[in-house]
């Protein structure tokens, strides 16, 4: 019987002692709250699909020279997105479709 009593003080000992440290109070730092901007990047692959579709291609063919626009960039109707090599046109060799 002693024995049994002592087990059950020993385990009431033990949990007390983890209950103490569990919930011991830790210092806790301060900070001041205040607002910032924030800022988020998503990094992700998708499709995008335009509310109105057009296509855009050219009257002739030919190699280009300079593109205008880059991915992402916002253009305004008849804003000049390319310019194509027209050196054989000029020089009569080539053709318009």
């Amino acid at each position: 019987m002693k024995r049994i009593i002592k087990g059950i003080v020993l385990v009431a000992l033990i949990a007390s002692l983890l209950a103490w440290v569990k919930l011991a109070r830790v210092p806790v730092a301060q900070a001041e709250a205040r607002t910032d901007p924030l800022v988020v990047e998503v990094m992700c692959t998708g499709t995008l699909e335009a509310r109105v579709k057009t296509t855009i291609s050219p009257r002739i063919q030919e190699h280009l020279d300079e593109v205008l626009v880059d991915q992402g960039d916002a253009v305004q109707e008849s804003q000049l997105l390319a310019r194509l090599n027209d050196s054989d046109i000029r020089n009569g060799i080539g053709t318009v479709i």
